[in-house]
């Protein structure tokens, strides 16, 4: 399988900046943001449902998916490059909001564009199983009242 090709991303990609290797990999930092205050910066919302039951592990496993391949869509996207290099740019902010599944179902039907992921099922929870939803990149000054009342997901412990 080849990786698909970066395109205009590039430019936000060799924005950010690498700090330094750590055995086998790079780390990296995002380049200052370029939005002139808080609510204009652009956020990757992501509803996660609570009462699955996901480990944390699991939970991980299950935003990594939608945040990856909602920037996937986005990169092959052409009317979308400016808006996922401007995210790119700024460190790819993210917010995980817990959530229900009728939440989630408001979220998909609400986005046209939102990416739910479907667990397959081979660990903790049925196949089939809604487990996240990945909204389009918003600003934070533009998210709908409803999502604005949603909780962060906070660690189990």
């Amino acid at each position: 399988m080849t990786s698909p090709s970066c395109g205009k991303n590039e430019s936000a990609i060799s924005s950010l900046f690498i700090v330094g290797a750590v055995q086998d990999h790079t780390e990296f930092t995002p380049a200052p943001s370029a939005a002139s205050n808080a609510g204009e910066e652009l956020i990757q919302y992501l509803l996660i449902d609570r009462d699955l039951g996901m480990s944390g592990p699991k939970m991980s496993v299950q935003v990594a998916h939608a945040s990856g391949w909602s920037v996937l869509h986005m990169s092959r996207t052409p009317s979308l490059s400016t808006t996922l290099d401007t995210w790119l740019a700024s460190g790819s902010p993210k917010i995980l909001l817990s959530a229900t599944a009728t939440d989630l179902a408001w979220a998909l039907s609400t986005w046209p564009s939102a990416l739910g992921v479907r667990d397959a099922g081979r660990t903790e929870i049925p196949g089939g199983s809604l487990t996240v939803v990945a909204l389009p990149l918003l600003r934070r000054m533009d998210r709908p009242k409803r999502l604005a009342r949603f909780q962060l997901m906070r660690d189990r412990t």
